[in-house]
């Protein structure tokens, strides 16, 4: 989705010109174990939701001025916080009623939100992967009259800023366990998991979901593109939290690699031939889904669900 440009990320963009610099960048990202990565196959798409692009395309909706970070204002669109999350559950209520009056099993709100996101329903999950060549097939895949780009984050910054809040020396409440012991740093760690990855109906915050495998093992989507996501409930791109930071000071995780337009082609013979990453690879047959029809019943029922929510939205 195109939304007023983020003069910001040139701060931390990268140009990709050549092959050699694609391998360069496969090589060191590769090192490291915390960094995550999205691909998008046009240059100037935001990052924001599948129901953000939804929210925005069936309401009429005003364009404000925000002021955001290192007094820049952008203009966005006006969308009341609440509203926008409460229509955001009535989708994923829909869908949950569909599955269950289906005979699906009960699942936790990380995991429905999950496979929401894969059948084609509009949520506020956004989609990353620990892998960079799985970005880059993303950014390269489509739209070859178009630069595609490749946004590196740390999307588990907010967990670790949580674990330092929680340390004595910076709460003013001394945080103990069930024993009335203060905590451990591991116990420390664990709260701030347990706070920070579970999706909540009345808590608008930016959350890392952790997907459990019993629910979704059956899916090899997930496990092929390596994938994980953050849910952003809050009616503004991704974007903004990728990039209110100086450009004097440098932040870890927070860079944009602009992928060449020619090399797109040569990109993806590239990640074939060397690492077996094409369409089939990223796109995996789910013949052995013995749950794939009850989900993709549901999901049709919730898709029209949703085009009577556009039809009787204000033009």
């Amino acid at each position: 989705m195109k939304l007023s440009s983020f003069p910001e990320r040139a701060w931390y963009e990268k140009k990709i010109n050549t092959l050699n610099e694609v391998k360069h960048l496969l090589i060191r990202q590769m090192a490291t174990n915390k960094l995550y990565y999205r691909g998008m196959s046009q240059y100037e798409f935001n990052c924001v939701s599948t129901y953000y692009r939804f929210y925005c395309s069936v309401n009429n909706l005003n364009w404000k001025t925000n002021n955001i970070c290192f007094n820049t204002q952008i203009n966005l669109p006006d969308i009341d916080s609440e509203e926008y999350l409460k229509k955001s559950f009535e989708i994923l209520d829909d869908f949950s009623g569909n599955l269950k009056e289906l005979g699906a099993q009960s699942i936790s709100n990380n995991s429905l939100l999950y496979l929401a996101q894969h059948y084609g329903i509009p949520t506020n999950l956004i989609d990353f992967s620990h892998d960079p060549k799985i970005a880059l097939y993303f950014a390269c895949c489509n739209d070859f009259y178009d630069n595609g780009t490749v946004y590196e984050s740390y999307i588990y910054e907010h967990v670790d800023h949580f674990y330092q809040f929680l340390k004595p020396q910076h709460c003013k409440h001394y945080v103990c366990n069930d024993d009335g012991e203060l905590m451990s740093d591991a116990e420390r760690m664990e709260v701030a998991i347990r706070l920070k990855t579970k999706i909540k109906r009345d808590k608008p915050d930016l959350i890392t979901p952790i997907i459990k495998n019993g629910e979704v093992a059956f899916n090899l989507r997930i496990k092929n593109q390596k994938g994980a996501f953050v849910y952003n409930p809050t009616p503004y791109p991704y974007d903004i939290i990728m990039y209110c930071a100086s450009s004097t000071t440098h932040h870890y995780g927070r860079q944009v690699y602009v992928i060449n337009k020619d090399i797109k082609q040569s990109i993806l013979k590239l990640l074939d031939d060397d690492y077996g990453i094409n369409e089939s690879y990223v796109y995996p047959s789910n013949r052995i889904d013995i749950n794939k029809d009850i989900i993709l019943k549901a999901a049709e029922l919730t898709k029209e669900y949703i085009e009577t929510l556009s039809e009787t939205s204000p033009a």
